[in-house]
């Protein structure tokens, strides 16, 4: 991330604090905030020090209540259900996972009355032991499959392209192919399956070493052998916990 995008990012939540002062801005630290070494700073740490003296914005790096709402940023170690088994409030934010995941799902079994969910790109609604979940989506989504409807984002087939109306504004996918011209935001091409496609009958796996590969990995991207060593045994509790 550059350095003009966290300045001017800083800039915008600074004004806006300031023209709001009985605002609350609560800003949460998600998936993409931290570093591959936790004992480095990220670009996240570098905008909350930014912006560190405006009295009304508040950075979420570890739970906060105020006023019933709870608030609980993303973390790579922590496990949302336990960390929050103890908290009697009913409406939380976070930046969860909805339908799959481990440390990091959406703790609907703990009796909130609603939570607000980043993370996961599409809104949409659920509700799950009770709980209503309200997954929020992307601002802007970047993909087809982030859309909640088609008034971004639409896929056709050629022989739908005369039928589809004005799709200037658009950004539009053709399975198959297709040679005319449309006038649309965004054209891309995918092309489908047949049954003469190739199919792999059979694929041979060597010798997986799950331990060697963290260590290479994490050796690679200059993490401390303490935190790997903390990783790994995480990651072998886990595995005996689960029988494996």
């Amino acid at each position: 991330m550059s350095f003009d995008l966290i300045l001017n990012t800083a800039d915008v939540y600074r004004t806006a604090a300031l023209a709001n002062p009985h605002t609350r801005f609560f800003v949460l630290k998600g998936n993409h905030d931290w570093t591959r070494d936790l004992e480095r700073r990220s670009a996240f740490d570098v905008f909350a020090a930014l912006v560190a003296d405006a009295p009304n914005i508040v950075i979420v790096t570890r739970p906060v209540i105020e006023n019933g709402l709870v608030f609980y940023p993303w973390h790579p170690l922590w496990d949302a259900k336990e960390t929050l088994s103890k908290i009697t409030d009913k409406i939380l934010f976070g930046h969860f996972d909805v339908e799959f995941g481990e440390h990091n799902m959406v703790p609907t079994e703990l009796g909130f009355e609603r939570i607000f969910t980043g993370h996961d790109h599409k809104a949409r609604r659920l509700k799950r032991h009770g709980t209503e979940v309200i997954v929020v989506g992307s601002m802007q989504p970047y993909a087809h499959g982030e859309e909640a409807d088609d008034s971004l984002y639409v896929t056709l087939r050629p022989e739908e392209v005369p039928a589809a109306g004005d799709l200037r504004n658009k950004c539009v996918r053709i399975l198959g192919q297709f040679d005319g011209d449309i006038d649309c935001l965004q054209i891309t091409y995918k092309q489908e399956k047949t049954a003469d496609d190739g199919s792999i009958e059979q694929v041979t796996l060597g010798d997986f070493d799950m331990e060697r590969l963290f260590g290479e990995a994490f050796a690679e991207a200059g993490v401390s052998a303490e935190r790997t060593q903390i990783v790994l045994g995480q990651y072998q509790a886990k595995r005996t916990a689960a029988g494996v």
